[in-house]
């Protein structure tokens, strides 16, 4: 069983301490932010926490629409327009999950079908997409894949949601980053069994 304690942002499988996604690749120097400000990383922080909750609200079908934020107004706009293209059916919305044997975790937006294929999504509010989002992204994929129990329930495709006022553009995220983040995590744990 995983949980995530939010407060120190960890996870715990059966009361053992993981690694989690971003952390995984934080310890490979990956994605770090230590260079920006804290004067713009907290507020980024405080506003993307925001949109990915009036996402999760959104698809659970719950959001109320007017005590939302109105910096958020033009972002749900966008999210409204990215459904009205697309057929999104959720699976799960913001759920923990493990690969329990390797010890990693980490929580994807959504898993979804999108236009009838399975797939995980994952919200960014950011001015420039990085790429250490689609590897990130290709992390969750690992994860999801690594507990279905047939073929038809792998996730076939990942998806970057660039949520933009008014719009979001969707970013395709190669095959690749599923097999990239796997490397990253028997990096790890050959690492650690030789310290």
């Amino acid at each position: 069983m995983v949980t995530f304690r939010k407060d120190t942002h960890e996870y715990f499988i059966n009361n053992t301490k993981a690694i989690g996604v971003n952390e995984l690749l934080n310890h490979f120097g990956i994605g770090l932010v230590d260079h920006i400000p804290e004067r713009y990383l907290e507020p980024a922080r405080i506003f993307g926490t925001a949109g990915h909750l009036m996402c999760q609200y959104y698809f659970m079908g719950c959001l109320n629409e007017k005590t939302l934020d109105p910096k958020l107004q033009p972002y749900l706009i966008g999210l409204k327009k990215l459904c009205t293209a697309h057929e999104i059916i959720p699976i799960d919305i913001e759920k923990p999950i493990c690969f329990e044997t390797l010890l990693v975790a980490g929580t994807p937006d959504l898993v979804c079908l999108f236009d009838g294929v399975k797939s995980v999504l994952d919200y960014k509010f950011v001015k420039k997409v990085q790429k250490s989002s689609h590897l990130s992204t290709g992390g969750y994929r690992y994860l999801v894949n690594s507990i279905v129990k047939e073929p038809e329930e792998l996730v076939r495709q990942v998806k970057i949601i660039h949520m933009l006022p008014g719009e979001c553009k969707i970013v395709d995220v190669n095959e690749d980053t599923e097999s990239q983040f796997e490397n990253l995590v028997m990096a790890y744990h050959t690492v650690r069994m030789y310290k």
